[in-house]
């Protein structure tokens, strides 16, 4: 990508996230970024640095773009291995990507279509960890993609 090209969509991302998500319209604010002034993908250094604990106590409503119903989008959490679980929102377009580059990742390792992968995990009572993924259960039906999910606490 050229460095023109670098320029313009470092601009436009500033823009759209002043312009329609409030978190980061008041981030920028505080810091004195202004987007008409942003000209090079140097001026993100000016941007401060936002942790897991800024975005964990921001309201859900203030992290998402103006116009993006929240109940719409994916959250699945983490295990909270590294300290608290973390909530992560995404489209339904955008998770099913973030599959695509996590398949092409295990494919480099080695797991095949018919191959099948084991996660173990906890399971919350009374729920199935394959009821959030409709579209594995397909995949499953054709020899696809198998996954097993292993309860760590029988």
């Amino acid at each position: 990508m050229s460095w023109r090209s670098r320029t313009r969509v470092c601009c436009r991302l500033i823009t759209h996230a002043y312009r329609n998500v409030p978190y980061y319209r008041r981030l920028f604010d505080r810091s004195g970024i202004k987007p008409q002034v942003s000209r090079t993908v140097g001026d993100l250094r000016a941007i401060p640095t936002t942790g897991k604990n800024d975005l964990r106590d921001a309201p859900v409503a203030d992290m998402v773009a103006r116009g993006v119903d929240p109940d719409d989008l994916e959250s699945p959490r983490t295990s909270g291995s590294s300290g608290e679980p973390f909530t992560i929102r995404s489209a339904w377009l955008e998770a099913r990507i973030w599959g695509l580059f996590w398949a092409r990742a295990m494919r480099y390792f080695g797991l095949r279509a018919r191959d099948r992968a084991a996660s173990i995990l906890y399971i919350r009572p009374g729920r199935k960890p394959e009821d959030r993924k409709p579209y594995q259960r397909i995949l499953n039906s054709f020899g696809l993609f198998r996954h097993v999910y292993v309860d760590c606490c029988p």
